[in-house]
């Protein structure tokens, strides 16, 4: 491997931690900073449901829903079994209070630790310091990471637990001779099941574990930890999978594949109608075109906009990003668990709707993979002479603290413009109530206006009429110097006379 990205086998000294400290600082006060913007206003709608399970562990009703929704579940009573959502982060938001500012500070925890466990995670993997450093920053400073580190969402939690799991699963790539305890073994397999009870996307962590488990040993080596790991794994996520059995008679009941049919349905249809959602696997292999059209859209906008703008952070790393990923093939076996995981991610959520956010758990991978590419690309360039006494290394620190700089305001900008879809639709009814109420306030203020010039008008004509009347009937002489005159003769009805 190059040098930029060689393990050096030197112990972590004390610029080692100061360094790193920095970095959990800077992720620290920008989470704090942003947190103070992400209320119950503009919170997700995944929120609310979140908060609405903490309140019902809290009051005795165990993993239940108090809202009937989707339509189509039609429970016999509220609150009903929950089968959308998995237990573990909502069960902890009611330890700590069942309140928006709890589960904030469960994903900001989260959010703080993760650029740790990602430079631990770069050096068992065989970086050198400056880049399991680099990784970190970049990790702090991730618009995505940022922004659900600072909301009630499970993804910051999630990401956290994968990536220990990676930790404590992998080998010393650096010194393959080092011994395997059997406690990391253990561990890796109680976070793997701790992940699941975080989130179902845990599935497609079973290989990669596997992978990990089973480096640098003999298939006859390897089965006994990895099969230790997996019945450590299971127990950790025995009374999800007890409590599905004595519900719904199997351990893996979920709703939520039903939500797989999301990006080719009508919403309001499939939210508000009575009927089931039909079986998610047979449909797909129904609607081939319709599914691959959709996934190679996704693909174009994962690439060109939430790659570069929310996972890595700018359009600035995503050279160092196709550099790293050279790199880490060059070095297939080392990065064959990242490559499984960030495969199959990819392609099971560009068939469904998705966002962001389900990536959360890929940023410490991915920007493992920039920081191995930037730092090569840096030994490369950072001695060329730009101008005069300029050199490279100058312009390529400066650019990267702008940039860095960049991504938090990023972060701060889409977390003060996000609009939940119920505050949306509420927000566009206020503003047709207020567009109907002016135009009907301009109406009337025109019939107003109408009446007025009206009113003007026939005292104008009054007006006109009384000054024909005085003409017509009064003598010049007497117009003036006989008032009474004409009311008097007119009393009688006779006429004037000279």
């Amino acid at each position: 491997m190059p040098d930029a990205v060689a393990f050096r086998p030197a112990r972590t000294d004390a610029r080692d931690r100061l360094a790193l400290a920095i970095i959990l600082l800077f992720a620290l006060v920008v989470r704090t900073w942003l947190a103070r913007a992400s209320t119950t206003d503009n919170m997700d709608p995944d929120a609310a449901h979140f908060l609405n399970i903490a309140r019902s562990f809290a009051t005795g009703h165990g993993f239940t829903n108090p809202a009937a929704w989707p339509a189509w579940m039609q429970p016999k009573s509220l609150p009903m079994p929950e089968t959308f959502k998995e237990p573990a982060y909502p069960w902890l938001i009611a330890q700590l209070g069942t309140t928006f500012r709890a589960g904030q500070m469960l994903s900001l925890l989260a959010g703080v630790l993760l650029p740790w466990v990602t430079y631990a995670l770069g050096r068992r993997r065989a970086l050198d310091r400056p880049t399991a450093l680099l990784a970190a920053l970049l990790v702090a400073a991730s618009p995505l990471a940022i922004l659900q580190s600072v909301r009630v969402m499970v993804d910051a939690s999630f990401a956290l637990v994968v990536s220990a799991m990676f930790l404590f699963a992998s080998r010393d790539a650096g010194n393959p001779s080092a011994a395997r305890p059997l406690w990391r073994d253990l561990l890796a397999g109680a976070l793997f099941g701790a992940s699941f009870m975080l989130r179902a996307q845990t599935l497609l962590l079973l290989i990669p574990l596997l992978v990990l488990l089973a480096e640098g040993r003999t298939l006859r080596a390897s089965l006994v930890p990895a099969t230790l790991a997996l019945v450590v794994g299971a127990a950790v996520a025995s009374p999800l999978w007890l409590r599905n059995l004595a519900l719904f008679h199997t351990p893996m009941h979920s709703d939520i594949a039903a939500f797989g049919l999301w990006a080719y349905v009508d919403k309001l249809s499939f939210a508000a109608g009575l009927d089931r959602p039909p079986a998610v696997m047979p449909w797909v292999l129904a609607h081939v075109p319709q599914v691959l059209a959709h996934m190679a859209h996704s693909c174009v906008v994962f690439f060109t906009s939430a790659l570069p703008d929310e996972i890595v952070g700018h359009a600035f790393w995503m050279l160092p990003l196709a550099a790293g990923v050279l790199v880490s093939l060059r070095a297939a076996r080392t990065w064959l668990f990242a490559w499984i995981y960030l495969g199959t991610t990819l392609v099971l959520i560009m068939a469904v709707h998705w966002d962001a956010r389900y990536f959360t758990s890929s940023v410490p991978l991915y920007c493992l993979l920039t920081a191995m590419g930037a730092l090569l690309l840096w030994e490369r360039l950072r001695n060329l002479t730009l101008i005069g006494p300029l050199k490279a290394s100058t312009v390529l620190a400066a650019a990267t603290a702008v940039v860095l700089l960049l991504q938090v305001a990023g972060a701060r900008r889409t977390l003060l413009a996000y609009v939940p879809p119920e505050a949306a639709d509420r927000r566009e009814e206020r503003g047709a109530d207020r567009r109907e109420e002016q135009r009907v306030g301009e109406a009337r203020g025109a019939r107003r206006s109408m009446a007025a010039g009206e009113g003007d008008r026939r005292a104008q004509r009054r007006q006109l009429r009384e000054r024909e009347i005085g003409k017509h009937d009064l003598p010049s002489e007497h117009v003036h110097t006989q008032p009474g005159v004409h009311q008097h003769k007119r009393r009688r009805g006779g006429e004037w006379k000279p």
